[in-house]
């Protein structure tokens, strides 16, 4: 996973509130449509660990709902995703 990636998964999964993705492509100084390619990438990455999806809430912005042991099963996969990457 790229480190963008991870970056936005991250972020995602500590908002406790829907972010926009005018929030989002700004924080990350992206464009809107690269903004939506990431959101892909980081669902592809979900899903393949059998994880929930990053959804849109009409008119809040984008949400990652997680438990609290899926939270911790991320924190985990970015953590050994970061060691691979030294």
């Amino acid at each position: 996973m790229k480190d963008r990636t991870a970056r936005l998964l991250s972020e995602l999964v500590f908002a406790e509130f829907p972010i926009s993705m005018k929030a989002l492509s700004e924080q990350f100084q992206l464009s809107a449509r690269t903004m939506r390619n990431e959101i892909n990438e980081v669902n592809d990455y979900l899903q393949q660990q059998k994880l929930p999806l990053v959804h849109s809430l009409r008119g809040k912005g984008m949400k990652l709902e997680l438990n609290r042991k899926e939270k911790e099963q991320v924190y985990v996969l970015l953590d050994a995703d970061k060691k691979m990457k030294f």
